[in-house]
């Protein structure tokens, strides 16, 4: 159960469905509150440093002399 349950929190859909006001539903199904303020925009922040990784990085140039 504890790998199925890190392998959701780390999906994009988990991710994406944290907006401010969306109901927060527990294992059973049933809504167990709110999306905070502040769990939005830590959402946000950790969706934009994961979509700074997956752009491709730049080529180094080459040392001439």
């Amino acid at each position: 159960m504890h790998n199925a349950l890190r392998t959701w929190c780390r999906g994009t859909r988990y991710w994406t469905s944290l907006v401010e006001g969306a109901p927060r539903v527990d294992l059973a199904g049933q809504e167990v509150g709110q999306v905070s303020q502040a769990n939005a925009k830590r959402t946000r922040q950790w969706q934009a440093r994961r979509a700074a990784r997956a752009l491709p990085q730049p080529a180094k140039a080459a040392k001439t002399n």
